[in-house]
């Protein structure tokens, strides 16, 4: 049943973008190119029929003669599409908001990022094995990224097979978010959008596999980022959870608290300058980047608390050194790995 729905969904998504390449694209008002490098839909159009066309009609016809295959590659085609949409949102905006939305073809990309990712979630299969997520949170400055190096390193000398992932780092969605930061244009829900994209490729590529293999998996960030950061954004709190429902919830999720202003010092005392969305500028709060930061990272904080109590985050004190931090790290791991030996020397270089 689960073939017989993947192969209709990726034959459907064939015909509409070949169809769409051909007879819709061209009808679309050249307007809406103002904001891109192209003048006219030639390109566009190739891309739509033959990237995403293309690659739903060749899943179409792997299912059809070797299943297995057929199913990588839907999920494959289903990235493509989303990846496409992505990278369309980033030059030209938002359709569906920013032109009229009577039109079609306004609701194309909306269309098609829902299609990509029902061919995602029908394709993958997320049984994770024996392996075990241990995900690290916490706002920028917070120190949980030198802390996740340091527990990889005790639990890789401990015998335990350990793979490390970190948030945004697709390279698919990387070239779409690249396009949106340079020009300033993405909108929360672009931004939630395309972290979502990219936590779906993460999870498919960087954590399924190795979760498979028995491996614990060690993210810094996961699902939580976004529940924090999009929220802190003005996004609905149920709308993001939705969206990350494919997602295993981690066996261990460290919160490593910390107030603003420690972060913040952390921060500018080995960075010379704030990011344009790193910082929140882009919700207008301040026009002062370091007090725009403060603002957004209270938000952020004030969604990681509620976090907490709802999905049982284990809170780190971050205010302490790197080794009362790593202390605290290994005596809450520790438990659920049964390892022994948690004891880190002050002395010890940590």
């Amino acid at each position: 049943m689960r073939r017989i729905g993947l192969l209709a969904l990726d034959a459907f998504v064939a015909f509409t973008a070949i169809y769409g390449a051909i007879f819709v694209v061209p009808t679309i008002p050249l307007e809406w190119l103002k904001h891109g490098p192209f003048t006219d839909y030639t390109v566009p159009a190739l891309a739509l029929g033959i990237l995403v066309g293309g690659s739903a009609l060749a899943a179409a016809v792997l299912l059809l003669v070797r299943p297995s295959l057929g199913a990588l590659a839907s999920v494959g085609a289903g990235i493509m599409i989303i990846g496409f949409e992505l990278v369309e949102i980033a030059i030209v905006g938002f359709t569906l908001i920013e032109y009229d939305a009577s039109q079609f073809p306004a609701w194309l990309q909306v269309i098609y990022l829902a299609l990509g990712s029902l061919q995602v979630l029908f394709g993958v299969d997320l049984e994770v094995g024996d392996g075990e997520i241990v995900a690290l949170e916490g706002p920028n400055g917070s120190g949980k990224t030198t802390q996740l190096a340091l527990l990889a390193k005790w639990l890789s000398a401990a015998g335990h097979p350990v793979f490390v992932t970190e948030w945004n780092s697709s390279a698919l969605v990387k070239a779409a978010t690249k396009t949106g930061k340079k020009k300033n244009s993405l909108t929360p829900m672009t931004f939630s959008l395309l972290h979502a994209t990219d936590f779906a490729d993460r999870l498919l590529y960087k954590i399924v596999p190795p979760l498979k293999a028995g491996m614990i998996v060690l993210a810094d960030r996961y699902a939580y980022t976004a529940f924090a950061r999009d929220v802190a954004r003005g996004v609905d709190p149920g709308w993001v959870r939705d969206v990350y429902s494919f997602a295993p919830r981690p066996d261990l999720t460290l919160y490593f608290r910390v107030p603003i202003e420690v972060s913040t010092d952390r921060l500018m005392a080995r960075r010379v300058k704030l990011k344009f969305y790193e910082a929140g500028l882009d919700m207008g709060w301040s026009p002062n980047a370091l007090e725009s930061f403060r603002i957004f990272q209270g938000k952020v904080l004030e969604e990681y608390d509620r976090l907490v109590d709802e999905f049982g985050l284990s809170v780190v004190n971050a205010v302490g050194s790197i080794t009362e931090q790593q202390r605290l790290v290994r005596n809450l791991v520790a438990p659920r790995l049964q390892l022994e030996n948690v004891e880190v020397a002050d002395e010890q270089p940590v």
